[in-house]
Order: structure tokens, then sequence, then C-alpha cells
């Protein structure tokens, strides 16, 4: 009953509000409601051989809530309410259901994404609640609902960011620089504010020119000590449709060991031929010390995605993907995904 009484709280609280300051200043409490449905068929295959296995990949049903109170405070609430998977060709119930068992867990994904308030005043900011940690780099900025599993990093996959956390921003006048300062819990400790697993991340967001950036350097609290994570993205701005970005990670990932010492590299080209077609290929590697980690020595992955947007709203993918670190097996998906949006307030 929680996840539907935050929604509700929500909305009671944004038709409430009093209209007075909209008169003055065109600014009253405004609101957007999307619900995202994704189906995702994917196809898989060891590379050295075996037999075609079939899942559903990003299949999912999400719901994004955000809007403006005020003139200075915002919000904005994103919820996984399903996952699908399938287990020898049956609905693994698991994956549904474990987003509701794990509530108010950090190391794990849950139904609530993220949960936040904002204010903002001039040149500064400040966001509270459940939220995103710095550090995901420019592949962090896609929302689950838009990424194909077997063409993103292995932080993006075993990494679980969502934390509670208080954020700072200061945005330059000419708004082509922000500065972030954040501290935040992790997903080192099962329960938040516990085992003294907390993060301190400085993050610079940045727009000069064809280039683009998201650096953050990161203190990850494990319960036995800090990680010191690197995050380096960086954008070119070739043409208005045409961009090549880098993210790097001073660091690999796996279920078992979140944050290894070592290198992830990831180089991808945009192309949005038309506002029809979005094209995507992407290679990547993640190595380590083989002591550290003999299963996250050497490995690399390659890929290509396809969206055809027919409609507003409306996308239709496929993916192709050679990727050592997903069972060393090469992917081919085909799935659909529609965005239907309800506007509240002005």
């Amino acid at each position: 009953m929680k996840k539907y009484l935050t929604l509700c709280i929500a909305l009671v609280w944004l038709y409430s509000c009093p209209l007075y300051s909209q008169e003055s200043e065109n600014v009253g409490p405004s609101a957007e409601l999307s619900v995202i449905p994704t189906f995702d068929g994917v196809f898989g295959i060891p590379m050295g051989g075996g037999n075609l296995d079939f899942n559903l990949g990003n299949s999912s049903f999400y719901s994004l809530f955000e809007g403006r109170m005020s003139k200075s405070l915002i919000f904005s609430m994103s919820f996984h309410w399903a996952s699908f998977e399938l287990d020898e060709g049956k609905f693994n119930l698991d994956a549904f259901s474990d987003l509701y068992n794990y509530t108010g867990r950090s190391d794990n994904f849950t139904w609530l994404d993220w949960a936040y308030m904002g204010w903002e005043k001039d040149n500064f900011s400040v966001i509270v609640g459940k939220n995103t940690l710095f550090g995901c780099g420019m592949e962090g900025d896609d929302y689950d609902w838009d990424i194909h599993p077997t063409l993103v990093s292995s932080i993006w996959n075993n990494f679980q960011p969502y934390q509670w956390a208080v954020d700072t921003y200061y945005t330059s006048n000419s708004e082509n620089t922000t500065l972030g300062l954040q501290v935040g819990t992790t997903p080192y400790a099962e329960l938040p504010l516990t085992k003294g697993c907390y993060s301190l991340a400085f993050n610079w967001r940045g727009e000069y020119g064809p280039l683009r950036n998201n650096w953050t350097f990161s203190y990850i609290g494990t319960g036995d000590g800090y990680y010191p994570l690197l995050s380096l993205g960086q954008a070119v701005d070739v043409s208005d449709n045409f961009s090549i970005i880098l993210d790097y990670w001073n660091t690999v990932c796996d279920p078992e060991n979140l944050f290894t010492k070592g290198h992830s590299a990831y180089l991808s080209a945009l192309w949005c031929p038309s506002d029809k077609w979005e094209l995507k290929a992407i290679g990547g590697t993640e190595f380590c010390d083989y002591e550290l980690n003999g299963s996250l020595q050497g490995k690399y992955m390659g890929g290509l995605a396809v969206h055809w947007l027919p409609v507003e709203r409306l996308r239709i993918h496929c993916t192709f993907a050679a990727n050592q670190m997903q069972e060393n097996s090469i992917y081919a998906a085909i799935g659909v995904q529609y965005k239907m949006n309800l506007h509240i307030g002005r």
C-alpha cells in the first residue's frame, strides 16, 4: 500500500496547492505523469556454441511523475512497477516480487527508483531524497527503461545507484557549468544509514561548444573502508545529429564484488539521421589484475542498436551485441516501447 499512498499524496498535494502566485509570476503547480511499458525479446547463444536461449531483457513497466510545486520547489518520482523474466520458458515470479520484497533496502533494486524534492534559487539548488548517486557517467543519463542490458557496462547492470542522498549544486550564470556535492548511502549495506556505509561525491558537468562532460570523484563506503571511484564521461557533438561518447571508470564490477580495482572504458557513437531514426554503435572493455578477480580479466563487448520512432512516443528497437561480460554470448533483440503522458496543471 505504501507505493500507492506515495503517489496519491503527491497528486492530492498538487491539486490542493494555492494558486495565488500564478497570477503574479505565471509559475504554479504543474506536473507530468508518464507510464512506460516496454517489451524486449532477447535471443542469446554462447560464442563457443551451444543452445539458443530466449529471455525478456528489459521488459518492464515503469511510471515517472515529476514537476514543479512552485517557482522554487521541484519534485520527481520514478516507479519500477514490474520486471519480467523467464526461467526455463516460464515466467520467473521472483523478478516481480523481489521489487517489493526488497522495499527499503539499499543493496537491491526496488519498486521505488527515486523520490526527491528540490529547492532552486538563483545559481544554487538543493535536492533531498532517494536519488541517483553521482558517478554513473554519460551512460547514467539514460533512463532505466530506455537502455538495452546487453549494450551497457557491468557497472550499470550490477551497481545499485538509487540511494538516499542530499545534493547541492552551483550553476554558473552562463549555465554551461554545474558543480555538485553529494552525501548519500551506498549499496554495501542492506539498510540505509547502517554499517557506516556512506558516500561523498564531487561532480562537474559542463557544456562548452561541442564538448560535454560529466566527471565525478567519489568515496564509496564499503563497510570496510572507502573505495575511491573515478568516473569520466565525455561527449563530442560533431554535428546536430552525430555525437561521440566516452565513459571511463577506475573499476570493474560484478554482483559479488561491486568494485574491484581496474579499468572500464566504453566508446559509442550516436547518429540520428532524422527525427524517426536513432542508431548507436558501442564498444568497450573491462579488465583488472588477474590476482584480484580472474573472472573479470580482459573482457570485451561490442554492439549496435537501431531505434525506429514511427509516431510520437512509440519506439520500436532492434539490437545486436557480442558481450564477454555477459555469459560470453552473442545477443539479438527486438522490442517495442510506448510512453503515455498526462500533463497536470499549467
